[in-house]
């Protein structure tokens, strides 16, 4: 069960450190459909890349591809609820770190 009202939860990261080969894939757990947007952000704090998502209700997962990610070092990535199909959800961002390690 997620946390009172908690629009997403994010499971796992994997694989993380990535080789930057591939895809990063991102499990997550939500009890309504639900869109995000998923940020990359480079060491320094700059947007690397963004991407939508419309994401079903239940465990699912989506990608973040390897163009996003930086060539080396870590990634900060925020996911931000954009617009719960249900209201009085609560919408916290969620953020996470994936190193890429060549």
């Amino acid at each position: 069960m997620l946390g009172q009202g908690q629009a997403i939860y994010i499971v796992s990261v994997w694989p993380n450190p990535s080789d930057g080969a591939g895809d990063v894939s991102v499990a997550y757990k939500a009890e309504e459909p639900v869109a995000i947007t998923c940020i990359v952000f480079d060491e320094a704090g700059q947007e690397i890349g963004r991407i939508n998502e419309s994401l079903p209700p239940g465990s699912g997962m989506f990608a973040i591809p390897a163009g996003m990610l930086p060539k080396s070092g870590p990634a900060f990535v925020r996911i931000e609820v954009v617009l719960p199909e249900q209201a009085g959800l609560f919408m916290p961002d969620q953020s996470f770190k994936i190193e890429v390690a060549k």
